[in-house]
């Protein structure tokens, strides 16, 4: 809610160029989307890392390969893997390439969180960005953009640039 800007009075300084307000809008989305999103909405609780290690293990994936993917130190991915696996989200396995080698993926518990959490996202996303289908698809064509090169060159090999 509005209450201090005075009606004949903009909201943003009228001298920013689109850059600037492209990384205002993205950081109002972000706050907005955080705020309604830690709100306990959730049926299984996770803390937000724990939540975004769920949603990077489809496919299962390598302790180092997900510390890359959450731009994190193999360590903290694995407590985190640890506490996850406690709870029964996830589960570790031998990988299929390499048998010396152990990988994560999700239990049918880290299943329905991560499903709860991309309904939940998602709905949400809707609702506060009030894009069209053809606008979210666009959107993410070029916030995808932003990501850091041996990313982009990852998901371009994957045929999603």
């Amino acid at each position: 809610m509005i209450q201090h800007i005075k009606d004949d009075e903009p909201f943003f300084p009228t001298d920013l160029p689109p850059e600037m307000m492209a990384v205002v809008g993205a950081f109002a989305l972000v706050r907005q989307m955080e705020s309604h999103l830690d709100d306990g909405v959730f049926e299984i609780q996770l803390s937000k890392q724990e939540r975004r290690m769920v949603m990077f293990l489809n496919p299962p994936r390598r302790m180092g390969a997900m510390a890359d993917v959450m731009g994190a130190l193999p360590s903290s991915v694995t407590a985190m893997a640890d506490a996850l696996q406690d709870r029964g989200l996830l589960r570790r396995e031998r990988d299929p390439d390499d048998g010396r080698v152990w990988r994560l993926a999700l239990t049918e518990t880290g299943e329905a969180a991560r499903e709860e959490t991309i309904r939940r996202v998602s709905k949400k996303f809707r609702e506060i960005s009030a894009l069209t289908p053809e606008e979210i698809d666009t959107f993410w064509k070029l916030a995808t953009k932003a990501l850091p090169i041996p990313v982009l060159a990852k998901l371009a090999s994957e045929g999603k640039e």
